[in-house]
């Protein structure tokens, strides 16, 4: 699934106070995009703070490019039980 011919997308919708899918693999260089579905404003917000897609309301999107490899855990700031995890792999195939 990681096989690559440059830089990939990846969507996460937020719904019902969740992000789904909660875990998602994907190569360095690859874009993660959040899309808010709910009512309420939501963030998807590094655990450790380094990144942070800001607040984003009903319908907005927000995108991170990952150039780390490692997981990289992330919450919503104003819902910290809405959690979820980007596995960045270092290789461009598996």
């Amino acid at each position: 699934m990681l096989a690559h011919d440059g830089p990939h997308v990846v969507e996460v919708r937020i719904s019902r106070f969740a992000f789904e899918p909660a875990l998602v693999e994907i190569a360095m260089g690859d874009t993660v995009v959040w899309i808010n579905d709910d009512p309420a404003p939501h963030t998807a917000t590094a655990a450790d703070s380094s990144w942070d897609t800001g607040e984003m309301t009903r319908d907005t999107r927000a995108a991170i490019t990952f150039d780390q490899p490692g997981e990289h855990p992330y919450l919503c700031t104003f819902h910290p039980q809405m959690q979820g995890t980007v596995v960045v792999r270092s290789e461009s195939n598996h």
